[in-house]
């Protein structure tokens, strides 16, 4: 599977000074949880790790099973 946080530094690398990232993922305000099998629910402590570097712009929430949350970042 992608590794999300390995992913956002490798973006980090070639978005240039001022770049946007868009970047999605499940997410809860509690703790994360990996769901066998499937994936990662990102939460207080992996998040942070994934946002790491970037300004955060804005988010948009999706509405299905697990909430996916949608961010808008800048470099």
């Amino acid at each position: 599977g992608i590794n999300a946080e390995y992913m956002g530094a490798k973006v980090w690398c070639v978005v240039r000074k001022g770049g946007l990232f868009l970047v999605g993922v499940p997410y809860t305000d509690g703790r994360d949880e990996i769901v066998w099998n499937a994936h990662r629910v990102y939460g207080s402590t992996r998040l942070p790790h994934l946002l790491a570097n970037w300004h955060q712009i804005d988010w948009v929430n999706s509405k299905d099973e697990y909430e996916h949350r949608i961010w808008v970042l800048k470099k």
